[in-house]
């Protein structure tokens, strides 16, 4: 459904998952949501967020 709004919890997971060096479609894939969901998420987080193991 477009224009749908993620719950914060699927940004997180887009974040990380896109951190790993996971491509955007299996990020897409495992979350369950389109290709291009996580993308303005991931370009605006970029260099900002760290995540500790």
């Amino acid at each position: 459904m477009a224009n749908e709004r993620l719950p914060m919890q699927k940004i997180r997971d887009v974040l990380r998952l896109d951190f790993d060096g996971l491509s955007r479609r299996k990020i897409a894939l495992l979350l369950q949501v389109g290709r291009t969901t996580g993308r303005p998420h991931a370009n605006g987080a970029e260099g900002c967020v760290t995540w500790s193991a």
